[in-house]
Order: C-alpha cells, then sequence, then structure tokens
C-alpha cells in the first residue's frame, strides 16, 4: 500500500483533497446544529402575492404595535389594487410553518380607514417585533435570483424569497407551504410570539 501511494502521489491527492474539503464542508454545516439549541420562540409572518383569493377593496397592513397583532383596513386610492395577505406561524416545537387562515369581514368597503380587523387566536398573545428572538435566533429572509453568475450577467432566472433562522452558525430554514412557488411573493416578519 506504501509503494502504491509513493508510486501513485499525485492521483491520490487529487482524490483525497477533495473529499476532505467536503468532509470539513459538511462538519462546518452539521456541528453547530449539533451544538446550539433549536430555537424556542414561535414567530409570525406574512406573505403577500396575487394569487387565487383575487382582490380586496381595501389595503391590508398587519403590523405590531405595543405587543399585539395589528390588522389595519386602508382605504384605497383610485385605481389602485391590493391582494389578501396570508399569515403564517412559525412552530419552534416542531419546526414547521402553518398558516392562520384569516376572515374578512363581508362590509369590508364600507369599513372606515384605518379599521382594525380582529385575530382571535393572537388577542392574548404578545409579539416581539425585534430581529432577534430571546433565544439569540435572528430571521433572516433571503432574496436568490439563482442561477448563479450566469443569470446575474444575462438576467432570465427568477427570484426565490426564502427565510431563515440563524445563530451562532446554526442555520434553520423556515419552508412555507404555499400552494404557489416562493418566487411570486415576499415574506414579511412581524415578530415573535413571547407569551
Amino acid at each position: 500500500m506504501k509503494a502504491f501511494i509513493r508510486d501513485n502521489l499525485m492521483i491520490v491527492v487529487s482524490v483525497a483533497l477533495p473529499l476532505l474539503v467536503v468532509v470539513v464542508f459538511a462538519l462546518a454545516t452539521l456541528v453547530p446544529r449539533w451544538l446550539v439549541e433549536p430555537p424556542q420562540y414561535d414567530f409570525l409572518m406574512t406573505a403577500e402575492w396575487p394569487g387565487s383569493r383575487g382582490a380586496l377593496p381595501v389595503r391590508i397592513d398587519m403590523s405590531v404595535t405595543n405587543g399585539k397583532l395589528r390588522v389595519r383596513a386602508i382605504k384605497l386610492e383610485n385605481g389602485e389594487r391590493a391582494y389578501a395577505p396570508r399569515l403564517f406561524e412559525f412552530v419552534a416545537a416542531t419546526q414547521s410553518v402553518r398558516e392562520i387562515m384569516l376572515d374578512w369581514p363581508d362590509d369590508l368597503t364600507d369599513l372606515p380607514d384605518g379599521t382594525v380587523i380582529g385575530v382571535p387566536e393572537f388577542d392574548s398573545r404578545r409579539i416581539d417585533p425585534s430581529q432577534r428572538a430571546p433565544d439569540g435566533y435572528a430571521f433572516e429572509r433571503l432574496d436568490d435570483r439563482g442561477g448563479g453568475i450566469f443569470t446575474e450577467l444575462f438576467g432570465a432566472g427568477r427570484r426565490n424569497y426564502a427565510a431563515r433562522l440563524r445563530k451562532d452558525g446554526a442555520v434553520v430554514r423556515v419552508r412555507v407551504p404555499v400552494d404557489v412557488p416562493s418566487y411570486y411573493y415576499g415574506l414579511a416578519f412581524l415578530g415573535w410570539v413571547v407569551e
């Protein structure tokens, strides 16, 4: 074996070096996950896209004010169109995302400008809009065109809006369960659910 390695050193190195690099990168990706505690806090995010739910007669604004989820109906200017936003909750215990179905009032067009629409599920829950959770995880939205340098130089490709949580090198991907590909919508972070 030593004679084979000595006689074919370049072949051995050219095979072993790429394998070593793959192992190092795999360990650099996996070790932080093993050493860092998983996320402990749920969070809310919204996505808006012109999907199958159709246009609304008002624009829906979702935000966090004084620790509460606030959903407001805002009158549209002439010619404006608005689409129904979708609300999602990342559940830390299962590291999955669930959609929270919102019931819009039938009289949306008659509501005064700025009317607050209730989301009963979150009336008693406190939301922290900070970018970093109390457990140290930070929400990151990724804006990736995909396709590498070729699409950057010559166009084409598509936008892929994705999200992840990051802490001390550990990364948790956030997969949004929607019925259209992710490049059709943009994700917006609302806040961490801190009970």
